[in-house]
């Protein structure tokens, strides 16, 4: 390998090959029936001629192609140690462009999916599942989230590798791009909420609000929270906060409105104090609070005789992603089966199509305290205006 991939990287395509050293030790049989050093290398002569094979192999091409991808995008292994904003995937990252084709089109050609009883290889798998199994790969190694533990910001989900997927019309060095793209962007206003919290703890914004003031600074983590933290959206939030604290003091279940709270605020001229009296001297306020003392219990003892209750909800912080085990179908045996196909209609188009038949992946979005004796539980989708449901809540929520 010393003498021969010099002569290799001469050529300006594999610059940066550096292959595994077991390639050139690889033997042939030669003509006299005997094995013989594939990259013959004592002569100069012979390092010439072995350079010029070892430049059409497979390996020293693709160990080219993974260190450009590693320049351009960064170590994996020292992913996160160095900082990229959500611009740097518009912008420099796309040098890394040809040589994440090469990568993406090596995993697709080398890829294979097979049963796990029998060992062998299985053909009735929906092709798009191969393209998504290679993007999932690369996105392991340059769409992770941040290592910093402070700072809450989850890596991108198996749904939205599909999205991007399909998005890019099937074009995974794209795709990786996109996702990466944005798994910065998560990173940026989750670094930003915790630089807020760190001003004060009680201080936060939305994603949308952080991500636009992200925006207007060119990513830059710590002007945006200079912006932010003299909002007036931002500071009218935790003005709010702030009376209800000083409120629940005096008047420990009162939960007035936010229209309440405000023109409790407008009233006092910003004087947290004095909005709060004034909230706990509204007969409103008051009666409320008194309304509030109510438990659980009683609530759902009050649904009994044949009423319906129903219990609304914002999901502020979603849980955790769940990973559903593959379904297996009983064989039958000398039963004719005719299967049929069921058509749905759905509200958008077009019909995405089935990446993973034998299993999928969905997110917890929370769950019933063991108390809530509820039938039924709906989710609606915003995204597409799906629905689904379960018509009986299982006894773990």
């Amino acid at each position: 390998k010393k003498a021969i991939l010099p002569l290799v990287c001469e050529s300006a395509d594999l610059s940066l090959a550096d292959p595994p050293k077991r390639i050139f030790a690889e033997t042939e049989t030669g003509s006299a029936g005997i094995f013989e050093l594939r990259f013959p290398y004592r002569t100069e002569e012979e390092q010439k001629v072995s350079a010029t094979r070892a430049r059409d192999h497979p390996e020293v091409i693709l160990s080219h192609h993974l260190a450009k991808a590693k320049d351009v995008l960064g170590d994996p292994k020292a992913f996160g140690t160095r900082s990229r904003t959500s611009l740097f995937y518009t912008r420099q990252a796309r040098d890394a462009l040809p040589a994440l084709n090469h990568l993406a089109d090596w995993l697709i050609e080398h890829a294979e999916v097979k049963n796990d009883a029998t060992g062998e290889v299985a053909e009735d798998v929906d092709p798009s599942l191969i393209p998504l199994k290679a993007l999932e790969k690369l996105a392991g190694y340059w769409a992770r989230s941040s290592y910093d533990s402070s700072v809450r910001s989850s890596g991108p989900t198996l749904h939205e590798l599909q999205t991007a997927l399909t998005d890019c019309c099937g074009q995974v060095p794209e795709a990786l791009l996109q996702a990466a793209h944005e798994q910065a962007r998560r990173d940026e206003v989750a670094r930003v909420r915790q630089e807020l919290k760190n001003h004060d703890d009680r201080m936060t914004a939305t994603f949308g609000l952080v991500d636009s003031a992200l925006g207007k600074v060119e990513r830059d983590v710590d002007k945006a929270v200079d912006a932010l933290i003299n909002h007036p959206v931002v500071n009218k939030y935790l003005d709010k906060l702030k009376v209800r604290e000083e409120l629940c003091q005096s008047l420990p279940m009162a939960h007035p409105t936010s229209r309440q709270v405000e023109q409790a605020i407008a009233a006092a001229k910003g004087d947290i104090s004095e909005a709060a009296q004034i909230l706990r001297k509204d007969p409103v306020v008051e009666e409320g609070a008194a309304k509030v003392n109510t438990t659980w219990s009683d609530t759902l003892k009050a649904v009994v005789a044949d009423t319906t209750n129903n219990f609304t909800f914002t999901i502020v912080d979603v849980g955790w992603n769940n990973v559903d085990a593959p379904s297996s179908t009983a064989t039958v045996n000398d039963v004719s089966v005719v299967s049929a196909k069921i058509v749905r209609k759905l509200e958008f188009f077009p019909q995405p199509r089935q990446i993973c038949p034998a299993g999928d992946s969905s997110m917890v979005l929370g769950a019933f305290d063991d108390g809530v004796d509820a039938k039924r539980a709906i989710a609606a989708d915003a995204m597409y205006c799906g629905i689904e449901y379960t018509e009986d809540v299982k006894p773990d929520g």
